[in-house]
């Protein structure tokens, strides 16, 4: 399925981040170095503690940021439709989009998991070069990572990354050379956010939706409830591109899986 971005939309006062990647590669970390504190809770292990997104705020020089943390792709017991269901609320939850997707990676590991989720990544958020900086995490020898041909192929695609190493970052050199590269690539995107066409096109139609429901103000986690709970006849005819487009994602990662 193709789909192609749309224009960037008009200037807003936040900035909004989007955490995405495997469970136990750091998302979570990354997430709480920016904001301050821990409210993201992080564990190392498959077993992901983000059941659903999860958004903080944070104040810096008078900009709003926005960081949304989301499921691990491959969660526990990660089945296609609920690998769907968890990449359309992750998408939901920074509608209209995000200005800046973290693609976090471990860059230690070598498995298949990785290679499945950098192909998942290109898959759903096509067209999303100029919005994407991959943070390879745990790394203590950046060129090692860069020598491996999955990862430099996907690199060189995205253009923008950076090495975080939380255990070698205590004066938070690190940190502060990811929060620069965020801001000069949204300076860069003229604060546009991310969004592309099929994206666009189904957010819309369940937003409508829900607003005929009496629900004027859709949570950000109405999409997955809905189809975790599986697509009625009538919820798939009154939302053709919603099924659509979680249809696709299902049988992107049942392909992959």
């Amino acid at each position: 399925m193709n789909s192609k971005p749309l224009q960037p939309v008009s200037k807003k006062p936040e900035l909004r981040i989007l955490l995405w990647g495997l469970t136990g590669h750091g998302k979570s970390t990354v997430g709480n170095a920016i904001v301050g504190g821990t409210p993201f809770k992080a564990r190392q292990s498959f077993a992901s503690v983000t059941k659903k997104c999860q958004m903080e705020r944070k104040e810096l020089n008078g900009q709003t940021l926005v960081v949304v943390d989301t499921p691990g792709v491959f969660r526990t017991n990660t089945d296609p439709e609920t690998m769907g269901a968890d990449i359309l609320e992750s998408i939901e939850c920074v509608d209209p989009g995000p200005h800046v997707i973290l693609f976090v990676v471990n860059g230690t590991k070598r498995s298949r998991e990785v290679l499945i989720v950098l192909e998942i990544f290109d898959q759903v958020f096509q067209g999303a070069e100029a919005h994407t900086i991959v943070v390879i995490t745990h790394v203590t020898q950046a060129d090692d990572v860069l020598r491996q041909s999955s990862f430099k192929k996907f690199i060189d695609k995205k253009k923008h990354h950076c090495f975080v190493n939380h255990k070698q970052d205590e004066d938070n050199t690190q940190l502060t050379s990811l929060m620069q590269m965020i801001q000069d690539l949204d300076v860069k995107n003229k604060h546009g956010c991310y969004r592309n066409e099929m994206i666009g096109e189904a957010l819309k139609e369940v937003s409508k939706y829900l607003k005929a429901k009496s629900q004027p103000e859709p949570t950000k986690a109405a999409v997955a409830e809905l189809l975790l709970d599986g697509f009625s006849d009538i919820l798939a005819e009154e939302c053709p591109n919603l099924k659509r487009f979680y249809d696709f994602l299902v049988k992107t990662a049942g392909k992959l899986l």
